[in-house]
Order: structure tokens, then C-alpha cells, then sequence
């Protein structure tokens, strides 16, 4: 196995969480990490023991010695983060949301496969054991055919000043919450892609942040996905984060966390249901940061779990999704003016 050297693009609370798991990765070496606070990146490497802190994001990417940058950077910077470190020649790995819509999506894709490089989506649930063999059990057949996919997420809630209630942050439940449960049922179900019919619900409120989303999506072979994300739901509702598919033969019950399932149970008419639980290793992002370690050792510019297709899908149906709740954000308006 080839060492695959990485470099960490903003040190964010959720970059320490990644670090400390990549740390636990066998074939991942962290050359970099930067910010446009080089006290920041100090910092940060002093804490994880990283070689090299730079003030700027350009100096990160222009590193020779990095294969791959780690993007963490706030959700409007994904998309600029992800070209910048692909035209200097690194795969990328970058945190959901891939990007804020399709078109910024579509172009990070097409640099990636111009210049032959790797490309993916931080999608720690795809990559998680209970996650690929759940859908291999459904690819097997072991609920028959799927008819319904239900999947919700609804932390308790989030403060006034957090940038997830900022909407020139990329504030908004959709983009925080409701690509989890999109990417789940797009991950079970094989035709679930941006033909299929969509209606959506919101609560948008003043700021023009989305507060409780709704979706309902039907594929072209008649499966249904009853999707929902809110920063009000919480835990008294009872529906904080869990999914089921029901198919003609049986169906799976995910208890809980659906942002990353370490669990779930299949049940089958005449059978007794069967468990599989597989716990988390750290923080849960060693399978993620395993798999752009193989993937990169074989060669690959997208990982089967998180293809580039399966991003630019999702984010098409959130383009449809935000078109039916009147939601726009100022990317949308940068766009239709370039």
C-alpha cells in the first residue's frame, strides 16, 4: 500500500473529529493543515501533531507533498475550495453538502474527471459496514421488492447565532440535516435519481432559513421515499434520526442514527429478524478516510459508495426540492449572474 498524504483545508470542529479518526487509518500520512488564520492552523497542528501549518488555503493546496485535501470549509466554500485544490492537482474529499447546488456540483465533477483526479463527497454514512450491507441485503433480495423508504433526521435544535441559522452561511435544515436522509434513500434505492416525481414542504422562516422539511419522492418503478429533516423535531418526537424500507417480502428497521447506522434489523415473514450492529471505531470516520485510502491506491477518481453520479443526483433533487419550497440561497443568485 501506497501512503496517501493528506492535507487538512480549515480546521474546523469537525476537521478535529476527522483528524483524530485519519490518525487511526493505516496508509494515511497528514503532511498540511491550513487557514486563513495561520494562528489557527498553529494551533491545530500542535494539537494533532501535524508537520506543517499554512495561513492561506493556497499555499495548503500548492503543498507538492499532498495527495488529497480534506475540505471542512463552511458549505458556500465548498465549491471554490474543491477547484482550487483540483486545478492544483489534489483529489479532493469534501464535507457534505457537495456543493450548494447542481451547477457548482456538475463542475467540480467535470475538473475532476478532466484532470483524472479523485473526487467524493464526505459521506461518512455510505461507508459505514451497516450501511453497505444493508443495501447489499436489499440488492440481494432480502425484502423483495422495495415499495417505501422512510428516513428523518431532526437534531433538537440549533441557536439563533449558530451558521447553520445564517442562510449566507449555507444555514438552512436541507443542507444541514436533509441530505442525509436524500442520500440514504438514494443509496437503497436503485432508481431513486433526479427523473423521479418530488413535492416538498417547508417552514421557511423570516431570515429565509428553512426550519422543517418535507419530501416525498417517487421513483419510475413506483418506490416511494417519505423523507423529512428538522432543526424542531428533536428527540420528543421520537423521530430524531431513524428509517425504514419496506419491500414485498419484508422489510428493515435502522432504530437510530441515520446520519451514520451502526445498526439494523431485518424482518422477514417466517423468519426470526436478524441484527447486525457494528460500532463505531473513534469518531466513525476511519471507513470513510479507508476507503479514499484504497480508492486512491487502486487508482480510482470515485469510490463506489459515493460516485459522482450518486452526489450530482442528490444535489439535483435539491435544486427541485428548494424550486418547490421557494427556497434560494445567495449562491443561486451568483450564479444566474456569472
Amino acid at each position: 500500500m501506497t501512503t496517501v498524504r493528506w492535507g487538512i483545508l480549515a480546521p474546523s470542529k469537525i476537521a478535529q473529529k476527522f483528524v483524530a479518526d485519519l490518525k487511526l487509518v493505516k496508509g494515511a500520512e497528514i503532511v498540511a493543515v491550513g487557514s486563513r488564520d495561520k494562528s489557527r492552523a498553529e494551533d491545530f497542528a500542535k494539537q494533532f501533531d501535524i508537520p506543517k501549518a499554512y495561513g492561506s488555503y493556497l499555499e495548503l493546496v500548492s503543498d507538492p507533498k499532498i495527495d488529497i485535501v480534506y475540505i471542512s470549509s463552511i458549505h458556500p466554500n465548498h465549491y471554490a475550495h474543491s477547484m482550487m485544490a483540483l486545478e492544483h492537482g489534489k483529489g479532493v474529499l469534501v464535507e457534505k453538502p457537495f456543493a450548494m447546488n447542481a451547477r457548482e456540483a456538475s463542475e467540480m465533477v467535470a475538473l475532476a474527471r478532466k484532470k483524472k483526479l479523485f473526487l467524493m463527497e464526505a459521506l461518512w454514512s455510505r461507508c459505514h459496514p451497516a450501511a453497505v450491507a444493508m443495501r447489499q441485503r436489499i440488492r440481494d433480495g432480502a425484502i423483495g421488492d422495495i415499495r417505501v423508504i422512510n428516513a428523518s433526521l431532526g437534531p433538537i435544535g440549533s441557536a439563533p447565532d449558530r451558521r447553520s441559522q445564517q442562510p449566507e452561511l449555507g444555514g438552512g435544515v436541507l443542507l444541514e440535516c436533509g441530505v442525509y436522509p436524500l442520500h440514504f434513500a438514494q443509496y437503497m434505492a436503485p432508481d431513486l435519481d433526479d427523473t423521479s416525481e418530488v413535492s416538498a414542504w417547508s417552514t421557511i422562516d423570516d431570515r429565509n432559513v428553512d426550519q422543517a422539511t418535507s419530501m416525498a419522492i417517487r421513483t419510475k418503478s413506483g418506490i416511494a421515499a417519505m423523507l423529512s429533516a428538522s432543526f424542531g423535531m428533536g428527540f420528543a418526537s421520537g423521530l430524531q434520526s431513524r428509517a425504514y424500507v419496506s419491500g414485498s417480502t419484508g422489510w428493515i428497521n435502522v432504530p437510530r442514527d441515520i446520519f451514520w447506522p451502526k445498526e439494523f434489523t431485518l424482518y422477514r415473514a417466517g423468519a426470526d429478524p436478524e441484527n447486525f450492529v457494528s460500532e463505531a471505531i473513534g469518531y466513525g470516520y476511519t471507513h470513510e478516510a479507508e476507503e479514499v485510502v484504497r480508492c486512491l491506491n487502486e487508482g480510482l477518481i470515485e469510490s463506489p459508495y459515493v460516485t459522482h453520479e450518486d452526489s450530482l443526483t442528490v444535489m439535483r433533487l435539491l435544486d427541485r426540492i428548494r424550486g418547490k419550497i421557494g427556497l434560494v440561497y445567495p449562491a443561486d443568485k451568483q450564479s444566474s449572474a456569472a
